[in-house]
């Protein structure tokens, strides 16, 4: 079960820690709390991933596809 994180998306759901986010462009991400906060971790290679720190503008033009939880 994954922290809520008080942000919500663009249909107004709930984002947890563990959600996965799809943006406009078709990138997916998975929310994590690090260094105190919660951040959408982008992996853009198999070496490299980006950290975005979740804000409410941020958060309002993305989608939940699904959580670590589920098989998606």
């Amino acid at each position: 079960v994954g922290q809520f994180t008080g942000l919500t998306n663009k249909e107004g759901d709930e984002i947890y820690e563990g959600d996965k986010l799809l943006n406009p462009q078709g990138k997916v991400g998975r929310v994590e709390f690090h260094n105190g906060s919660f951040c959408l971790v982008v992996k853009e290679t198999k070496v490299s991933i980006t950290r975005i720190m979740l804000t409410e503008g941020f958060c309002d033009n993305k989608s939940i596809i699904g959580n670590i939880h589920d098989n998606n």
